[in-house]
């Protein structure tokens, strides 16, 4: 891996270790075939400390939502909503599936799906009604 930076120095590990001129900046770093730049803001801070806030209000300890997925859409909500948490820390899906047929879920659709539920080394214990 190796990385640049403007506005300031970054070392082999890539911390940014910003000059004192204000300004905003860049970090690029470089893997094999993958290139990702990030802008950095330096400011600086006010002199009467206390009263000096950061741009942004600080990262909030978790995120929660509760709402129903469409079928048509599980893929884009987890590429869209949910990759972005899988290596960014804990993330804890919680799922609830109520499915019916026209005909009424049948002994063999309950057995299937045990079976699959046992394959992915999750819980078999399905109700049916």
């Amino acid at each position: 891996m190796s990385w640049s930076a403007t506005g300031g120095e970054i070392d082999r590990d890539g911390v940014f270790h910003a000059r004192e001129e204000e300004g905003e900046y860049t970090v690029t770093a470089t893997a094999q075939l993958t290139k990702t730049t990030v802008r950095v803001a330096v400011r600086a801070a006010k002199e009467q400390g206390g009263n000096w806030k950061p741009d942004r209000d600080p990262p909030n300890g978790r995120l929660k939502w509760s709402g129903q997925v469409p079928p048509q859409k599980w893929m884009n909500f987890y590429s869209k909503v949910l990759a972005k948490f899988v290596n960014a820390g804990d993330l804890t899906v919680t799922v609830s599936v109520s499915a019916s047929s026209k005909g009424g879920v049948s002994p063999h659709q309950v057995e299937e799906t045990k079976a699959a539920l046992r394959e992915l080394g999750l819980s078999a214990d399905v109700e049916s009604q």
